[in-house]
């Protein structure tokens, strides 16, 4: 549809391994579908990323995405946010606390990854001043974009990996079902909504600072 391929699989529980104390994802994942989409984007994937780095831009992009703010900022290319969704369908409001690593790879390739973290000690304030009050927490099991340039740089494949578990009734035979099939049809919002904002140049738009 409009050019992007979707795929959708379920990885069962043994993908996740085992995580030191603290670190990465608590919920499973194994009712849960992953979904992958592929597009061609018109802008090269320098600009596209300009757009990934600031926050301000995220909930054009990202339609679950109301709220977010820094954690904390591990180095120049990593950092922890926390982030939360309105309410989705029969779903109350969920947020999650990401590790988000942005980076560039030989020929020009952009990733970007990011996996659920804890730290309940570190988001407490965020959650507390958020502006629906009480959250259900929802986790990113897998999430990752790529672009990689063609057509000489101009253009970008644009690649994108999501596994999500909105936690709370979600989490549950009939509640995974229904937000499978709302993964199912994220893709195409989430890419449409990037070309939108390529051909305004968003990237280019000053900060709401200043």
């Amino acid at each position: 549809e409009d050019g992007v391929e979707v795929w959708a699989t379920n990885l069962g529980e043994e993908v996740w391994g085992n995580w030191p104390d603290g670190i990465g994802p608590e919920l499973g994942g194994g009712r849960l579908e992953a979904t992958m989409a592929r597009a061609i984007v018109d802008a090269s994937p320098k600009d596209i990323f300009r757009m990934f780095g600031r926050n301000d831009l995220v909930p054009e992009y990202n339609e679950f995405c109301h709220e977010l703010s820094d954690v904390m900022v591990l180095d120049d290319e990593t950092k922890v946010t926390w982030g939360a969704t309105g309410s989705m369908g029969p779903f109350c409001p969920r947020d999650f606390v990401t590790r988000c690593h942005l980076t560039e790879l030989e020929g020009g390739v952009h990733l970007a990854a990011n996996l659920a973290e804890s730290l309940p000690h570190l988001v407490e304030e965020h959650r507390a001043k958020g502006k629906s009050g009480s959250y259900c927490r929802m986790e990113v099991l897998i999430g990752g974009t790529i672009a990689r340039p063609v057509e000489g740089g101009a253009k970008s494949e644009y690649t994108i990996l999501c596994l999500t578990n909105p936690g709370g009734a979600a989490d549950t035979v009939v509640g995974s079902a229904l937000v499978n099939k709302m993964a199912a049809t994220g893709p195409f919002v989430h890419i449409e909504q990037i070309r939108k904002m390529v051909a305004n140049e968003r990237w280019n738009h000053p900060l709401p600072e200043e």
